[in-house]
């Protein structure tokens, strides 16, 4: 039987000799799991970070990067999706919240970082294996068609490794020490990642608030605070501003007016993340019980990052609390008109 696609040892090959099929399904499998692994933790309670990442390293990224030794030269949107999916599932935030927001929170890099090195092994593997392994001789004809011009899969090798600036070791074909080469080799990629990561969070418009206080990517420790869930959540979604507050809730919206961005309780100012935290007088009663809150001078400019920066569980548990009382008494008064 002639066929457009054939499943072979798990992945599908097309005849445009295309892995995007197989990438995909493997993407859709790892969603699967995902979503039933965290069906099942989240009726502990409280969901640990590390204890779900273990759990996520161990059952689902072999799911998500098998075969990456043929297809892990590329980054694939659909397998780093997957993975983003897991960390916004994790965090209870919408599919829409910027990536660099929650990959920066959790400390986690893409997969396409493992999948790159696992590829770059793979090709060393292949180089020391003797002349006469099918495996060998395939290597030395993509070789020979890479020379006549041909996008094979030695070109994109080659083009993984010199791109990221070890160009000498494609040309020597091989490696000394292949554990110390690849750890330099995911080192660099690790730091490129995170350059580019700070440079996005300085530059744009959408994390001005969000780069105020948070300037190094690491894991954030109050992920991980005992505390309800629906008060972490309400933490969140000021903290990547995707909150119910005005001027997250219409940052995107044309045309908005100025009273249209009024606090809806008081009416005196725009609703921001300084008005909601210090001057907006409908929540005074709550204020009080923030130590972070009320020890802090109010009117400096970097009163508001001081607030957002802090890290101490008693902090952020209370200001946690605080946004939760916020945001409740806020709907109440909205749906009531």
């Amino acid at each position: 039987e002639v066929v457009n696609c054939y499943k072979y040892l798990g992945l599908h090959f097309t005849t445009k000799l295309s892995l995007t099929q197989a990438v995909s399904e493997l993407a859709t499998k790892a969603k699967a799991r995902t979503a039933q692994i965290l069906k099942c933790l989240w009726r502990l309670g409280h969901v640990h970070s590390e204890v779900f990442f273990r759990i996520y390293n161990a059952q689902i990224l072999p799911v998500l990067m098998y075969g990456s030794e043929l297809w892990g030269y590329q980054r694939f949107d659909v397998i780093e999706k997957a993975h983003l999916f897991a960390c916004k599932r994790l965090l209870n935030v919408g599919l829409q919240t910027p990536n660099n927001m929650v990959l920066g929170d959790l400390g986690r890099f893409p997969i396409f970082i493992l999948t790159a090195v696992r590829c770059i092994k793979f090709w060393l593997r292949i180089l020391r294996l003797p002349e006469e392994r099918l495996t060998k001789k395939a290597y030395s004809m993509l070789l020979h068609l890479q020379e006549n011009g041909k996008k094979t899969w030695t070109f994109r090798v080659m083009q993984l490794i010199c791109t990221n600036g070890f160009g000498e070791v494609w040309f020597q074909q091989g490696v000394g020490d292949v554990g110390v080469f690849l750890r330099c080799f995911r080192q660099r990629l690790v730091e490129q990642y995170t350059q580019d990561w700070a440079a996005e969070i300085e530059t744009k418009e959408r994390y001005e608030f969000y780069s105020s206080f948070k300037c190094i990517f690491q894991s954030e420790k109050y992920i991980n605070y005992q505390q309800k869930r629906c008060f972490r959540d309400c933490y969140i979604q000021f903290r990547f501003g995707i909150s119910p507050i005005h001027v997250h809730r219409m940052r995107y919206k044309k045309d908005v007016v100025p009273r249209q961005l009024l606090c809806p309780l008081c009416k005196n100012e725009i609703e921001d993340e300084s008005h909601v935290l210090f001057r907006c007088s409908a929540y005074n009663r709550f204020r009080k019980d923030v130590n972070i809150i009320t020890s802090t001078v109010q009117n400096t400019s970097s009163a508001l990052s001081r607030v957002m920066a802090a890290d101490d569980e008693e902090s952020i548990i209370q200001l946690s609390r605080f946004l939760y009382r916020v945001f409740d008494m806020r709907k109440r008064a909205v749906c009531s008109k």
